[in-house]
């Protein structure tokens, strides 16, 4: 690392991007290797032909292994499920519903939450646990 802190500004931009190409693999519901297999290569390409030698040298330094991408998206994903825990947590108070409904799949329980965040009131889903086979109607 330089004394401008260069090099740490490169890798937090490095890590960044490589979190931006899993979200649009997920999303679109690909095998995770296409992100090496075709998306990268496809980057290298590109940032070279219109960004110069450079740009082209940064871009291969994104990791995109299919390994990393599942991490990427698990990652994501856990944030996206314990968001909802950590504002609860952090709300003055709480309400909760239990909906003893059963659908299909044996999920036969609902909780429902309502808490304040950032001055209004949300609801949220913060898991659906099932009861099992054994339930009675």
């Amino acid at each position: 690392m330089d004394s401008t802190g260069q090099f740490q500004t490169n890798s937090k931009a490095i890590v960044t991007s490589s979190y931006a190409i899993p979200l649009h693999v997920a999303k679109t519901k690909k095998k995770h290797n296409i992100a090496e297999t075709l998306i990268k290569p496809c980057l290298v390409e590109c940032a070279g032909i219109l960004l110069g030698e450079g740009a082209k040298s940064k871009v291969k330094q994104v990791s995109l292994s299919s390994d990393t991408v599942k991490s990427r998206i698990a990652d994501m994903a856990f944030a996206v499920k314990s968001q909802p825990n950590e504002n609860i947590k952090a709300s003055p108070v709480f309400g909760k519903q239990l909906d003893e409904s059963v659908g299909s799949e044996n999920f036969s329980q609902f909780v429902f939450v309502w808490y304040i965040h950032h001055k209004t009131i949300e609801e949220d889903f913060p898991f659906m646990p099932s009861i099992g086979n054994n339930h009675k109607g």
